[in-house]
């Protein structure tokens, strides 16, 4: 295994999720779907829709529900950031969801034009870690990431806001992240595959498969039941 390089993507002094109720086997009709700050619940088999909703800033549907092992939602740096994750342990995949509040007087182009002058400058600074194009989406303008060996948490680096990264030849995990704003919010949608170090060369190429068609799919559903939502006051 090669170095580690680290690169913050967001938010300074970002920690850990907050203390909560400990993981605990929920049974069918104890999961919700509304966002919980410090909660982390087991999911039984199809025990969950998929749905997520946080206040007024969004919903969302994760795809294959029945397929998810454990949700975790939380607010950190105060509450200026909510982070929701679920995890696909049998898929070796897990998909998070960002929500932070845009800076006062910002609009949704200037944003994107500090997020585009951002990524251009992590792809540069981490060349061949880090790719990144723009693409049209039914909100906006909206950054694809695609991150090679990005490290799923290690200290106080928390995927997606804190990035490490390996610097090894073969691929031991991929990330796929998608950002895109809806004044007064940044939503992020990120999904982490891990292959394994003793995966082949094909299961190699299917993670990334696999991240990139799972992040999609979160972004469709995130923006299209997002939008169809009043736009939140601040």
């Amino acid at each position: 295994m090669g170095s580690i390089r680290r690169l913050l993507l967001c938010l300074p002094g970002l920690l850990a999720l907050p203390a909560g109720p400990s993981l605990h086997a929920a049974p069918p009709a104890a999961v919700g779907t509304g966002f919980v700050d410090g909660e982390s619940v087991m999911l039984a088999n199809r025990s969950w829709n998929g749905h997520l909703a946080f206040g007024e800033v969004y919903c969302v549907d994760f795809p294959s529900p029945e397929r998810a092992h454990a949700r975790t939602t939380g607010l950190l740096n105060g509450t200026a950031v909510a982070l929701a994750r679920v995890e696909y342990p049998e898929d070796r995949l897990a998909a998070f969801i960002v929500a932070s509040t845009l800076p006062a007087g910002l609009s949704d182009a200037d944003e994107h034009q500090h997020q585009l002058a951002r990524a251009r400058q992590v792809v540069e600074q981490l060349d061949g870690l880090v790719s990144a194009e723009t693409r049209d989406s039914p909100l906006g303008p909206v950054i694809a990431f695609g991150l090679r060996n990005v490290m799923p948490e290690r200290g106080d680096a928390l995927f997606p806001l804190e990035l490490e990264f390996y610097d090894a030849p073969e691929v031991v995990s991929w990330g796929e992240t998608r950002v895109f704003s809806r004044r007064p919010d940044r939503l992020e949608v990120a999904v982490l595959a891990i292959p394994g170090r003793d995966a082949t060369p094909a299961q190699r190429q299917q993670a990334q498969r696999s991240a990139a068609e799972h992040a999609d799919r979160l972004l469709a559903s995130l923006q299209r039941c997002t939008g169809a939502m009043p736009r939140r006051t601040p």
